[in-house]
Formats: C-alpha cells, structure tokens, sequence
C-alpha cells in the first residue's frame, strides 16, 4: 500500500509539474527507472486532459488568455508564449514546455494558438521524455555521489 502511495504521489505531482515530481520519487526512494516511467506518464495524462479536454477548456483559456497570446498586446509588445510560438512553432513549444512552462500550461498554449492536437502532444511528449531522462539521470547521479 505504501508504494501505491508512492507511485501516485509522483503521477499526480507529475501532472501538474515534471520539476517536483522527479525529485519526489528520489526523496521517496523510487526505483530512477520507476520514477521516470511515472513522471512522464503524469506529465503526458496532464497534457493530454488540457488538448483533449474538450472544448470547454479551450473556450476558458481562449477567453482569459485571449490578449496574452494575441500577435500584440496593448502596448505593442508580444508576449513570451508569442514569442516561442512565431519563433520554433508547435516542435519549440512541446520540446521547451517542460523547461519553461510545465507540460499542461503549454498544453494549453498549444490549443489556445490552435495547434493541431495529435502533433502538439507529439512534441511536448518527446519534451517530457527527454526533460526526465535528463532529470533523472542528474538525479541518480546524485544520489551516487552521496551513498560514496
């Protein structure tokens, strides 16, 4: 039961945010390879409930995001998540969402810019895939280096 408690803590902290998730699993004593298999498949569940949530989703974000993604803002200058798409478009966005904004926020990004679903969820999966190995590969290092 206890390692059931494990195993969701970290999907569920994977959902919302990839960067807590995998330190979690370590301070939880999680297998690396366990860790990583469950950061990226909360990571991926949380992206994949902002895409394909439905419609009501999209009408939310579009409406409070509207101005913030717009091509300008009032004062004439773009915003950060502008900036990223009209520079490396869906492939930038889902490769840089874990880095910067967190898979789910960029999910919603990514839908709020009209990206096409299945290819955006391509990309932020492959970002959430690669984010981890890094992550974890940093983190079982670490912890190496302190059992010597």
């Amino acid at each position: 039961m206890e390692y059931a408690f494990k195993l969701i803590s970290v999907f569920l902290t994977s959902m919302l945010e990839l960067w807590a998730a995998i330190p979690m699993g370590f301070v939880l004593k999680l297998d690396p390879v366990i860790n990583g298999l469950v950061s990226i498949a909360g990571a991926m569940t949380g992206a994949m409930v902002v895409i394909f949530g439905g419609e009501g989703i999209r009408k939310n974000f579009n409406k409070k995001q509207k101005q913030n993604i717009s091509e300008e803002n009032p004062d004439g200058k773009k915003s950060a998540a502008r900036k990223i798409w009209d520079k490396y478009g869906v492939i930038g966005l889902g490769l840089l969402a874990p880095w910067i904004t967190g898979a789910p926020l960029a999910a919603a990004i990514g839908v709020g810019l009209k990206a096409d679903p299945k290819k955006l969820l391509f990309w932020i999966t492959a970002g959430i895939i690669i984010c981890t190995l890094i992550f974890v590969s940093l983190g079982a290092f670490g912890v190496t280096l302190l059992k010597k």
